[in-house]
C-alpha cells in the first residue's frame, strides 16, 4: 500500500495540462516522469482542500486557491 502525490506537469507559461491527483493503496510507488516537460510532484496530502490554478514558470511554485 502506497500514498503518493500528484504529479503536475505544466508548459513554459504555467498552464497546467495534466494533474494527477493523490493515490492511495495498491498503486506503482512512483510517477513515470515525464522527459522535456516541466513537472512538479507534491508530497501526498499537500494539495487538500486546494484548486491548482497554475504554475509560477520562472520559481516553479504552485499558484493555488483554497477551497474551503
Amino acid at each position: 500500500m502506497y500514498n503518493l502525490g500528484s504529479l503536475i506537469i505544466y508548459d513554459n507559461n504555467g498552464r497546467i495540462w495534466y494533474n494527477s491527483g493523490d493515490m492511495a493503496g495498491s498503486v506503482n510507488p512512483t510517477h513515470t516522469i515525464p522527459v522535456g516537460l516541466p513537472y512538479i510532484i507534491t508530497e501526498y496530502g499537500e494539495l487538500d482542500g486546494l484548486i491548482v490554478e497554475s504554475v509560477d514558470p520562472v520559481t516553479k511554485l504552485l499558484i493555488t486557491q483554497s477551497i474551503l
